[in-house]
């Protein structure tokens, strides 16, 4: 999944704004991971969970969520991932899908993971 097609959906928006956030995460079944160097934020990613019975891929991917959800099957999406290079932070990006996909599967009990690309 590219953020064109996120945009030509209308999942993400084109414009720009002083104040950016992710739709997915004003749901509380979502949370927001930081990487954190002392007080320096270095990355985020996102765990979205489904709430009213969507996540954002939802728009693109119903076919294969209904198939999964049809199933019983806990799904969520990876999001709001972001990362300030600096020449310390070798690895973070691993080193955040890392950390989510331990959260996720150990901590959230969750069967199946859209990332979108």
């Amino acid at each position: 999944m590219t953020n064109g097609e996120y945009r030509r959906t209308g999942i993400v928006k084109d414009s720009r704004s002083i104040f950016l956030y992710n739709e997915g995460l004003l749901n509380p079944n979502s949370t927001l991971f930081l990487a954190r160097k002392e007080q320096d934020i270095l990355g985020t990613i996102s765990v979205i969970g489904r709430h009213e019975n969507n996540i954002p891929c939802a728009t693109l991917f119903r076919e294969e969520l209904d198939a999964l959800l049809g199933e019983q099957r806990k799904v969520v999406e990876l999001g709001t991932l972001s990362v300030k290079y600096q020449s310390d932070s070798d690895n973070l990006v691993f080193m955040l899908y890392l950390k989510i996909m331990i959260y996720t599967i150990f901590v959230e009990k969750v069967d199946d993971i859209f990332i979108p690309g």
